[in-house]
């Protein structure tokens, strides 16, 4: 058990969380899975805002954690795969009193003290602690049938007494030198801040079996009692590294937020909820010095901090209506799907970050689970008992709002349907419209509909169910509604099945195939014996439709259907069906927003917007956008399975982290393929990088890799160059409070002195043409590094041309 007890003397500000009253406590922050239990009830799902008993219990699950805050202020954060066990609580600020057992994993603790007779009580299996307002982690953990607890404190005293589990009377009986061990279990020992202490269950066995044994021996000597000191007695250890970074995860634990909506994001291109938007209007009346915001992920790892520069204590920072994170991390990786914490920070006068709101965001990509079983597409609801009704199977994923609209061919709906997390495993229908009535023969298209807190979307068609309530019945079924015979080997044919409800006693059949003029494109007939399968390669029928197409029938809708001639002469048709032909490629056009693009941060031209605009006689399957550099690499991909709605974004880095270089040329190349898998390619569209100008440590920095200059020497050269130079010198005049160190590269070609010397002069180079053009000579200084700090490989032609290269520090006066 671990007993911790808080006093406070001094008075803090009014928490913007308001503190649960009587003895209860309040959950103030969820992450993932966490549960409730009350008294011998079953474990609930939590929520924020939940007010707690005396004798709840919560318990977190896998990358899962949640913040709780009792009466008198005290903040607890209870980490994944944890139990938590609230034996009492405070009942006000003279009775303040708080016990709480943890069961098994990690907690982290800031105590507020409250009155100086206030106490504040954790216990776990092997020790016991007494704590005078302090901020410090817990952990038990079982590993190989043995348990581990840890204690490390961040600052304050906590006095920690081994738990040995012997009763009061116990300790009566024991011989009268033992007394003193007693003693100094009571008092324990002070661990303050930037120690730790470990126990273990096996140290507490060994302990009680020693106590046992020597309490059992005829005579004590003054070795076993100092024996028995030394095993009691805990020593304090200093902190890691590994375990200070846990105890960092205080700071953010705090009454002092606002407690954002939890936001849903799906990062899949489709133009829906791509990006996290964080609304910056209730603080556009503020005067802030800067801001930030930081995404972390369940075990509060930063996966993406995005703030703005800091500007001198004069300047107001700029604050966009809407901050944009985009679900990349800092290593240029769109994040896998979990749960994420963002938490947004304003810049004081003082010069420290103030935590505004925090919040959850949960990031999924995958669509809503929907399968279904249908063992037969046609059914004849005549109220004669044998395929009544249409019988669906349905397995789908729940807390999802489900939709079934029934449509008839032309696709005028009969009939809707609206379930709300209760969508039916078994779904059934009579035939009836929304009118109650039975509706006409035909074919009808049903479409189940889902689209989950992210906005991913299944949709699910069956295309086929014929309703037939004549005495025979016809229908034919088709293995892919869209075929492309374009000799690709893929959906180069398409399998019609006929289903009949008489086989017998049939004289001819008919299988045609029109275009949408009503022309026959092909037809197949036979007597009496129709066959399982029939295989259509898309060639047209021998005569008219094949002497006005020559060349095979063109891209577009055909229908189907089959007459059956019965040898009593009753004519039975199928209904007539859509087929796609699609030999097409799609028709693409591509645009980019702005064509100066300058991803620096500086709140300018800081996103590309790729814009694509694909038309296709059949929905698009696949997708792709490579951007490439100047020299034809590929530097950035995007793909999916279904279109972005309008546009999508980019942050000028490539798949693996790499911002792109300052006046470089690109382009970009959209591919789309569609359900016939006909695959188109758009052309080339090209933008340029603004000149940028990077925060780093040392100060800004201008990175330019396509200054040009003659062999082995540092004249310079190229229209580019002296084009590139003009753009920089703009951008020095306007940080005239700023000195500049204008720094050389080269590749590991040659010797590395004249290299060092040789990069030097083509600094001074730059420099000299720089001061024509108006720059103060005085701001500049020049360093020649050679081939010291490569940014690319030199194994590659292309990655000793981005080492050879300008760098320009601007460093504050």
């Amino acid at each position: 058990a671990i007993s911790v007890v808080v006093q406070q003397c001094t008075t803090e500000a009014q928490p913007t969380i308001k503190l649960p009253e009587g003895k209860k406590a309040k959950i103030i922050f969820i992450v993932g899975d966490v549960y409730i239990r009350t008294s011998n009830n079953d474990w609930q799902k939590a929520e924020i805002g939940k007010l707690l008993p005396e004798g709840s219990e919560i318990k977190t699950g896998n990358n899962s954690f949640c913040e709780i805050v009792v009466s008198s202020g005290t903040i607890f954060r209870l980490k994944d795969n944890s139990i938590l066990h609230l034996t009492s609580l405070a009942k006000n600020q003279q009775e303040n009193k708080t016990k709480i057992k943890l069961v098994k994993g990690e907690l982290l603790s800031k105590v507020k003290k409250i009155t100086y007779k206030g106490q504040y009580e954790i216990d776990t299996s092997t020790a016991i602690l007494g704590v005078r307002g302090t901020e410090f982690y817990v952990k038990e953990e079982v590993s190989s049938g043995s348990t581990l607890n840890k204690v490390i404190v961040q600052q304050g005293r906590v006095n920690v007494r081994l738990n040995l589990g012997i009763n009061h009377s116990y300790w009566e009986s024991i011989p009268s030198k033992l007394k003193s061990i007693k003693h100094k279990l009571e008092r324990g020992i002070n661990v303050r801040g930037g120690y730790k202490i470990e126990v273990t269950s096996q140290k507490i066995e060994e302990i009680n079996n020693l106590i046992i044994k020597i309490s059992k021996q005829p005579t004590i000597t003054k070795e076993d009692i100092n024996k028995l000191k030394e095993e009691v007695s805990l020593k304090p250890q200093q902190l890691s590294i590994d375990e200070w970074k846990i105890l960092s995860q205080l700071k953010d634990l705090t009454l002092n937020f606002v407690k954002g909506k939890t936001r849903y994001v799906s990062p899949n291109f489709d133009g829906i909820r791509d990006s996290l938007l964080l609304n910056t209007e209730k603080y556009e009346n503020e005067k802030i010095y800067g801001r930030k915001l930081l995404i972390k992920d369940s075990n509060l790892n930063i996966q993406r901090e995005i703030k703005s520069r800091i500007n001198d204590e004069s300047k107001y920072a700029y604050l966009p209506k809407q901050i944009v994170w985009n679900m990349i991390n800092e290593r240029g990786k769109i994040v896998p799907d979990g749960d994420y914490i963002y938490e947004f920070y304003t810049l004081s006068k003082k010069r420290f970050f103030v935590l505004r709101e925090k919040g959850v965001v949960v990031v999924d990509t995958i669509p809503p689970m929907f399968s279904y079983n249908l063992k037969d597409t046609m059914f004849s609801p005549n109220g004669d008992n044998i395929k009544d009704q249409l019988k669906i199977k349905i397995n789908a994923e729940r807390g999802i709002d489900w939709t079934c609209t029934i449509t008839t061919t032309e696709g005028i709906i009969v009939k809707a349907y609206e379930w709300k997390n209760s969508i039916p495993t078994n779904f059934t229908w009579d035939g009836k419209g929304d009118n109650g009535e039975v509706l006409p023969d035909g074919v009808y298209l049903f479409t189940f509909r889902g689209t989950d807190k992210a906005g991913n979307t299944t949709v699910v068609k069956l295309n086929e169910i014929t309703l037939d309530t004549r005495q025979r019945q016809a229908s034919v079924d088709v293995d892919h509604p869209i075929f492309s015979p374009n000799g690709d080997d893929k959906l180069d044919t398409v399998t019609f099945k006929p289903i009949l409800s008489d086989r017998y006693r049939i004289d001819t059949w008919d299988f045609i195939i029109q275009t949408e003029k009503g022309e026959t494109a092909r037809r197949f007939r036979g007597r009496r014996y129709i066959p399982e399968k029939i295989v259509w390669d898309g060639k047209p029928q021998k005569g008219k439709i094949s002497d006005e197409y020559p060349d095979g029938l063109p891209s577009g809708k055909y229908y189907y259907f089959m007459k059956i001639i019965y040898r009593s002469g009753v004519n039975t048709y199928s209904f007539k069906k859509e087929l796609i032909l699609d030999i097409t490629p799609p028709k693409i056009t591509l645009d980019v927003e702005p064509k100066l693009f300058s991803p620096d941060g500086d709140g300018e031209n800081d996103r590309l917007i790729i814009r694509p605009k694909v038309e296709d006689l059949t929905p698009i399957i696949s997708w792709k956008a490579t951007i490439y550099t100047s020299s034809d690499k590929p530097f950035k991909f995007f793909n999916g399975t279904k279109l972005p709605d309008k546009e999508f974004y980019w942050d000028g880095k490539s798949d693996d982290g790499q911002l792109v270089d300052s006046g470089e040329d690109y382009y970009v190349i959209f591919q789309a393929t569609d359900s016939g898998y006909n695959t188109s390619t758009s052309e080339k569209v090209p933008f340029s990088i603004d000149i940028l100008v990077i925060p780093t440590e040392r100060g800004l920095k201008i990175r330019v890799s396509n200054i040009e200059f003659g062999f082995n020497n540092a004249y310079l050269r190229g229209k580019k160059t002296f084009e590139i130079l003009d753009k920089i010198a703009q951008v020095l005049k306007k940080y005239k409070k700023y000195s500049i160190i204008i720094e050389g590269h080269t590749d590991s070609t040659g010797d590395e002195n004249y290299n060092i010397k040789l990069s030097k002069r083509r600094a001074e180079a730059v420099g000299k043409y720089l001061i024509s053009k108006g720059i103060d000579p005085k701001r500049l200084s020049y360093k020649g590094y050679g081939s010291r700090y490569p940014i690319d490989s030199n194994e590659t032609a292309e990655g000793r041309a981005r080492n050879r290269r300008v760098e320009f520090i601007l460093i504050k006066k």
